[in-house]
């Protein structure tokens, strides 16, 4: 490589953040956490001693799981993940740590490995808590609804709502209708025998 290029070439950016895997699957948090006390500082950790390891940035601890006799799936290892604030803590803790034994009741031992994260972003604060968590019981649009569903149901009756009598409205189209209706009657009745006018008092 050129000296130009490697001049104008984009500094990788430190990796500090590694994961601890092959611990025990029945390893308690707490007891991992104690075995790695000489090379770090929990972010959340009260101690003030100045003496103490560098304050990590970010720790978390996966559980394992030990899977049942006679299952074909082999047991989950726990692991952890810890973010460093300096490379040279890190490097200390991957010099210490790295190939640390665990011996469980049975004998069964586990070698620990060391390596670096695969995702190296910086751990986020956080989410914050929502204040109306664990306040439904005095909500007031849930108290009504809760009132609403145990509210006794309304007596049903017999009576038949009333029905409304008044006759149809007449329309234009009706009153042609009956007209031509009476003109066609009285064409007729005007051909037949007798006074037309009798003949139409009887039609009416």
């Amino acid at each position: 490589m050129s000296a130009k290029q490697s001049k104008g070439a984009a500094v990788p950016a430190q990796r500090t953040n590694i994961v601890v895997r092959r611990l025990p699957p029945a390893l308690p948090a707490a007891a991992f956490w104690k075995s790695v006390q000489p090379w770090l500082t929990r972010e959340n950790d009260p101690t003030t001693d100045e003496a103490a390891p560098e304050r990590v940035l970010a720790s978390h601890f996966r559980p394992g799981k030990i899977r049942r006799t006679g299952k074909d799936k082999d047991d989950v290892h726990a692991r952890a993940y810890i973010q460093f604030r300096s490379i040279d803590a890190l490097v200390a803790f991957h010099k210490g740590y790295d190939g640390w034994s665990f011996r469980d009741k049975q004998g069964t031992v586990s070698q620990v490995v060391v390596e670096f994260a695969p995702y190296q972003r910086a751990a986020t604060e956080a989410p914050k808590k929502d204040s109306r968590q664990g306040t439904i019981d005095s909500d007031p649009d849930f108290l009504a609804f809760e009132a609403a569903l145990t509210a006794p149901e309304p007596e049903k009756t017999d009576e038949v709502p009333p029905t409304d009598t008044k006759p149809n409205k007449s329309t234009p189209l009706l009153d042609h209708l009956h007209r031509e209706a009476r003109r066609v009657v009285l064409v007729v009745l005007v051909g037949q025998e007798g006074p037309v006018q009798e003949r139409i008092e009887s039609y009416r």
